[in-house]
């Protein structure tokens, strides 16, 4: 698999035909050429990922801010021809889900090396049985996807509930003895 970032008009409409085809919508692609082309010419990054000669994958990933001090990540679009997932390309999902599940807050936070291993383990079961049921790549990407939102919301219930448990405050009892700021 080889990446490489974009430049020639052709490989921008080859990418636009790509996105179009993963999206089910050929002819219509999402973005076409001359919009990947600014992008590209205005230090965005816009890549390929390529098998040989073809092209299986691409990432258009923005920036947003006031330069220079506050350029950040904006956004980004991945898409990854489904024959290809199983070459290592768009395996970034299951390493969230893997991740997330094994404990790891997802608004920062401590895992485990346990934790993720475990994580790895029910994706994998998961995926394999959803496999063996017969459910295509995008179904299965699908119920991955859901797992991590319910994973993200009993993470975020629990935080605030671990929050709630932290600032109860015991009642005050009462000083005696000399410094208590009361009169004698």
């Amino acid at each position: 698999m080889d990446i490489k970032e974009l430049e020639r008009m052709s490989e921008m409409h080859e990418l636009g035909e790509l996105f179009a085809t993963i999206w089910g919508r050929p002819g219509e692609p999402p973005i076409d050429s001359s919009t990947l082309q600014a992008l590209s010419h205005s230090g965005n990054y816009v890549v390929g990922a390529y098998s040989g000669k073809r092209m299986v994958g691409g990432l258009i990933g923005w920036l947003g801010g006031h330069p220079p001090d506050d350029l950040h990540l904006h956004s980004h679009i991945l898409g990854v021809v489904p024959d290809t997932e199983t070459r290592g390309v768009g395996f970034e999902l299951n390493a969230i889900a893997a991740v997330v599940i094994g404990g790891t807050s997802m608004s920062g936070g401590k895992g485990s090396m346990m934790g993720t291993l475990l994580g790895a383990s029910i994706i994998g079961v998961l995926s394999n049985g959803l496999l063996l049921l017969g459910m295509g790549d995008f179904a299965r990407q699908m119920v991955t996807g859901l797992i991590i939102v319910v994973a993200v919301i009993i993470d975020k219930y629990r935080a605030q509930a671990l929050m709630r448990s932290s600032f109860q405050l015991a009642p005050a009892r009462p000083r005696e003895g000399k410094g208590t700021g009361e009169p004698p």
